[in-house]
């Protein structure tokens, strides 16, 4: 009788200690597993704020470019402008020096 008594202990010993270390082994997976999760939404919070800081730089760069092409037009159609005066000129000035080459 005493052999199973102390058989007895030693499994309800066994048995205890498997069941803490369950326990300890599940409590320090979750808390491992929470440190991992805050971690991935930091990392996550940075990656898209580096993303938008990005792409509102490459929105104000699309804008000047905007801008650019808006002045470029303007001063392309003045040039437009421009050369049809002086062909209208020109054209005149023929005019007047194919009347004057008659006239002599």
């Amino acid at each position: 009788m005493n052999d199973i008594s102390v058989a007895a202990i030693a499994t309800a010993v066994g048995l205890i200690c498997s069941i803490v270390g369950t326990f300890v082994g599940y409590k320090s997976f979750k808390n491992e597993t929470k440190r991992n999760f805050k971690q991935e939404v930091s990392e996550d919070a940075k990656g898209d704020t580096q993303l938008k800081m990005q792409l509102d730089y490459i929105s104000r760069g699309v804008d000047d470019i905007k801008l650019d092409i808006k002045d470029q037009n303007r001063k392309i159609s003045s040039l437009v402008e421009r050369v049809a005066r002086v062909e209208e000129s020109a054209k005149s000035a023929h005019h007047r020096i194919d009347d004057l080459e008659d006239k002599v």
